[in-house]
């Protein structure tokens, strides 16, 4: 038996793609404020969740909180 060595086209190298811009718009999407409130009940926080943080904020100084990642700068 023999078996061709033909490439195939899922074997070529295509280097990096950018998603459809459909899906870019479903993930980059205002996301709803998240929301916490004090056991009283009297303070609420609102807080933008950035779902896709840059590198050079992944790669800076971080404090661990209560389970959170809290960036000492901002």
């Amino acid at each position: 038996t023999t078996y061709a060595q033909e490439p195939v086209a899922s074997q070529e190298a295509t280097g990096w793609q950018q998603p459809p811009a459909d899906i870019m718009e479903v993930l980059h999407a205002p996301q709803l404020p998240w929301v916490w409130t004090s056991p009283t009940g009297e303070v609420l926080l609102l807080a933008d969740p950035v779902l896709y943080p840059p590198l050079a904020e992944l790669a800076g100084p971080m404090h661990k909180l209560a389970g959170m990642r809290v960036n000492p700068t901002l």
